[in-house]
């Protein structure tokens, strides 16, 4: 009986590994197809690009950003124009947190900030 009840706990141990390996490369693979994102209404602006809008329970709205704000970098990286900013966003991905280096009312500052699908 002992060897029985044995070699069951190592099956089950294996069908929950094999389980978990298959559920990690399913998220995995849904993580990477995703796109990330602020969740921010942009346009260009003076110097880098504007924030028109926060669109609410986004990671920029978490994050205290707002309308009027100018981002100029993230993670470092310039951005001038609307599309410099969506071409470093996505290339950071879904999960990674980025310094967003911006602009409001003259001062400079900066958030660090979660990405999101």
């Amino acid at each position: 009986m002992q060897k029985s009840t044995t070699a069951r706990h190592q099956i089950l141990r294996a069908v929950i590994q094999l389980y978990l390996a298959l559920f990690s490369v399913t998220s995995l693979a849904q993580v990477e197809a995703a796109k990330p994102w602020l969740g921010v209404a942009i346009d260009q602006g003076a110097k880098g690009v504007l924030i028109k809008e926060i669109i609410s329970d986004t990671p920029a709205a978490a994050a205290g950003l707002e309308s009027g704000d100018e981002i100029l970098a993230i993670n470092g990286i310039d951005v001038k124009a609307p599309a410099d900013l969506i071409k470093t966003i996505q290339a950071q991905g879904v999960g990674h947190t980025v310094v967003v280096h911006f602009l409001r009312k003259g001062k400079k500052s900066e958030k660090s900030i979660k990405l999101v699908a």
